[in-house]
């Protein structure tokens, strides 16, 4: 796209602020939002010569997106550069993929986006027989296929003879290749071929940039790098920046794991540090308490309905409660992944013990994100210290719930995603999509989901939604003094939506279109 050569006027637009949309126009000049006017008259000469004009006459006005946790690039690099299964739709038409990826003699084999649901209608059979199939099809190759969660990968024998495993299983790896939850992190620190290229990364965080600019994103919270080493990624993402190639404003976090050292946390952060700027940010601990339903090794504090077991607890409470104030005491946020209702429990216990400690209730704005069960003294002790709930609302059930949710926590299902009971016990909440686990981030789609949902009893507002995916998100970032809201003096990020979205139904409410996103002043992407 050709970038504007003068400073915008949008004029006539409905533009949001405080919790509603107003009349009148914005004047954007050196990137910002310069002035906010009901009455600019464009016939002035000095108006038309100066300023692009852009007629945002029945259009509506908001500011950018903010999406507070997902991964760059997404499954960008699986999709150009690998074997990407987001598209397929059963256990069949992953076999053929497999197949068909033998005709492109690729070295190293990577591979994302396997579904748990479809692989668990076949069961242990199924891991049993894609492990067969790629142990035939590549015996001398690298093979490692992830789940779309990022929970789970199956790996052929040429892989796991070259590999470690940290945890032990149920099942033989030999026959199923199977690994999950700590091993997905450990097999990438073992063997590094499995990261992708400098130049496939490079392409692939250009093209998912420009689907979220598309989709009126202008600030992300990116967590662990899918498909690299998390080194080599952030160095090119400095590169991007420093050629005026990057559009988006990215929070960086860095993942640490029980067993990581104190010291090899300053070391890296201090690494990452060096990678800062207007664009980038650092100040960010990523940590994971539990695993995930699919897996059942989310940590509930009841049985699964199939089993007697509670899940996966990654921590020793001590450990725990000593990682949270050191983090807190260095004035670092917290972003804590906990999906089960005893995870929430654990890390919000440890959260507030440390901010009662340190004297810093509120300073540090951690995060807990998922948060899929939760019960209400922690959703109100969240609200009380200040701990942000980070929720995917695209995973908000409309008119049913998922089988394998039913399946493993049973009624459990209907306290499920309690978004309004954040919202009513004031915790502060942030939106986001978890890309590429949500394939298609459009944040009118995640809205409409906590709008429109069955149980009326966690049903959203609208504002509360919008607040969440741009001014809430720009606190989270620890950015609000400059995107987020629509204001003077602050960034001109924004994104022009064909109309104030409607209320009368969610076919009507996903029918807005994003018609142009501006970063920085200038327009990077239209429709």
């Amino acid at each position: 796209m050709e970038k504007n050569k003068k400073p915008l006027l949008l004029y006539n637009a409905n533009y949001y602020l405080d919790n509603t949309f107003k009349k009148g126009s914005i004047l954007i000049n050196n990137g910002k939002i310069s002035k906010i006017s009901e009455n600019i008259n464009i016939d002035e000469v000095e108006i038309e010569k100066d300023y692009e004009l852009i007629n945002c006459d029945s259009l509506a006005l908001v500011p950018g997106f903010i999406d507070s946790h997902m991964h760059l690039p997404g499954d960008y690099l699986y999709r150009y550069y690998g074997l990407n299964l987001t598209t397929k739709h059963s256990f069949e038409e992953y076999i053929q993929a497999i197949k068909d990826i033998k005709s492109k003699s690729l070295s190293i084999i990577r591979g994302f986006g396997w579904n748990q649901n479809i692989m668990d209608s076949k069961g242990i059979e199924g891991f049993r027989q894609i492990k067969e199939l790629i142990d035939k099809l590549f015996p001398n190759e690298a093979f490692i296929l992830y789940s779309d969660d990022y929970h789970s990968c199956i790996c052929n024998q040429y892989l796991l003879n070259k590999y470690t495993p940290v945890r032990s299983y149920d099942y033989s790896l030999a026959k199923v290749g199977l690994l999950e939850e700590e091993d997905i992190f450990q097999i990438q620190k073992q063997l590094r071929e499995l990261t992708f290229s400098n130049e496939e990364i490079r392409d692939a965080i250009l093209k998912y940039q420009n689907m979220l600019l598309s989709l009126g994103i202008t600030g992300i919270q990116t967590l662990m790098f899918l498909g690299g080493d998390n080194h080599r990624e952030w160095e090119i993402l400095k590169e991007l920046d420093k050629n005026k190639e990057l559009h988006l404003n990215v929070n960086l976090a860095l993942t640490i794991h029980p067993t990581d050292k104190k010291d090899e946390i300053y070391d890296k952060l201090s690494w990452l540090k060096n990678f800062e700027s207007e664009k980038i940010k650092i100040n960010t601990i990523k940590i994971y308490i539990d695993g995930v339903v699919e897996n059942k090794t989310a940590f509930l504090s009841e049985p699964y309905e199939d089993s007697s077991e509670t899940g996966d607890y990654l921590w020793e409470d001590e450990d725990l409660n000593e990682f949270c104030r050191f983090v807190d005491k260095n004035n670092l946020q917290i972003h804590a992944h906990a999906i089960g209702d005893l995870a929430v429990h654990l890390i919000t216990k440890a959260l507030c013990n440390a901010m009662d400690l340190n004297k810093s209730k509120k300073k540090n704005r951690h995060v807990i994100t998922h948060l899929q069960i939760a019960n209400e003294e922690d959703i109100k002790l969240m609200g009380e210290y200040g701990i942000i709930a980070n929720i995917q609302p695209y995973w908000i059930p409309i008119g049913g719930y998922y089988p394998l949710d039913e399946k493993h926590i049973g009624n459990r299902v209907k306290d499920e995603y309690k978004v309004n009971s954040f919202f009513k016990n004031n915790v502060i909440v942030t939106a986001s999509s978890d890309s590429p686990v949500t394939q298609y981030p459009y944040p009118i789609f995640g809205i409409s989901n906590a709008i429109f949902r069955s149980n009326l009893n966690e049903k959203s507002s609208f504002s509360d939604m919008l607040n969440a995916f741009t001014y809430n998100g720009a606190y989270q970032l620890g950015r609000e003094d400059e995107i987020g809201i629509i204001k003077e003096g602050h960034k001109a990020d924004l994104a022009l939506l064909s109309t104030i979205p409607n209320m009368n139904s969610i076919e009507e409410f996903e029918d807005t279109k994003l018609l142009m996103t501006i970063s920085d002043g200038e327009i990077v992407y239209s429709l």
